[in-house]
């Protein structure tokens, strides 16, 4: 008998974070492949000009729960987490250090 998508949520709530993580990365790699080096390596760039601008006071970064209550008023209900806002930027898993989460330590 096929396990049911109940079976693996309630599964993986046992999990640590990072494996969870680990599961929907390759889930979604599977489904939709990976990201082209040019995107990724633009990702890049545009992060570290972020955190650069963060670091030497010319911006302000905005707490990750501000920013996911923000998300969550936009699109309703639904609890987003890092990874899941990490994929919508096309930067993968928060433990890629192309991931602005990973790089700022906020998974």
């Amino acid at each position: 008998m096929p396990i049911t998508l109940d079976q693996i949520v309630d599964e993986t709530r046992q999990w640590p974070a990072d494996v969870v993580a680990e599961l929907v990365d390759r889930i979604l790699l599977a489904r939709h492949g990976g990201i082209e080096p040019e995107v990724a390596s633009a990702w890049k760039t545009e992060i570290d000009r972020r955190i650069a601008e963060i670091e030497a006071g010319k911006a302000r970064g905005i707490p990750v729960e501000e920013s996911l209550a923000r998300i969550r008023k936009i699109v309703g209900q639904w609890p987003l987490a890092p990874l899941a806002l990490c994929w919508l930027r096309g930067l993968g898993n928060p433990g890629n250090p192309a991931c602005l989460f990973g790089r700022a330590g906020l998974h």
